[in-house]
């Protein structure tokens, strides 16, 4: 609203699609999870990271889904389910895969794979299927009445919402403003 004449495109992806989008030029920002590929020796490519927050998984099901009569749902239990899941290459799917094989059991395959956290509540919901989504996601959806947040806890991933840059760019002020907001 301050700069009337900015117009701002939302491009959804990957990180590493994503990170070659920004340094080419193409993107300005990628605001994503902090990458563990990119160690701060990695940034030596010419990117800097800034930390916005850190937030945890969950796993989601329809309100009506069996296990949401359950007092205590364990890995064993989400394990043998349908999932509606990101790719293998997302971030999400990594820190999901590595809930279970910390536990020693195999990570489930997707019955259905997407990035789009609409269309995976909308499957979710008109099927018996999980997935799995950061918290603040599952809380709006949880409140519309949508899905309902299974009683299981990721491990905490180590893994923050960050906004990845080109160390060179010039700073504009509508980048610093859509950051700070």
């Amino acid at each position: 609203e301050r700069s009337p004449s900015t117009r701002i495109f939302f491009r959804e992806g990957n990180v590493p699609v994503l990170l070659k989008l920004l340094v080419d030029g193409s993107v300005d920002l990628i605001l994503s999870r902090f990458p563990s590929a990119l160690e701060p020796d990695g940034m030596s490519s010419g990117l800097k990271h800034r930390t916005l927050f850190d937030e945890s998984l969950c796993a989601m099901a329809k309100p009506t889904h069996s296990l949401m009569r359950k007092k205590r749902v364990s890995w064993e239990d989400i394990a043998n389910e349908k999932w509606v899941l990101p790719p293998k290459d997302s971030a999400t799917w990594q820190h999901f895969a590595q809930a279970f094989t910390v536990r020693g059991l195999t990570p489930p395959l997707a019955q259905y794979e997407s990035l789009s956290f609409h269309s995976n509540i909308r499957i979710v919901n008109h099927t018996d299927s999980l997935m799995v989504a950061p918290m603040r996601v599952a809380a709006h959806y949880e409140e519309l009445g949508l899905i309902r947040r299974l009683p299981i806890k990721f491990p905490n991933l180590n893994s923050p919402v960050s906004v990845i840059q080109r160390s060179n760019r010039v700073d504009r002020p509508v980048v610093e403003e859509f950051i700070a907001a």
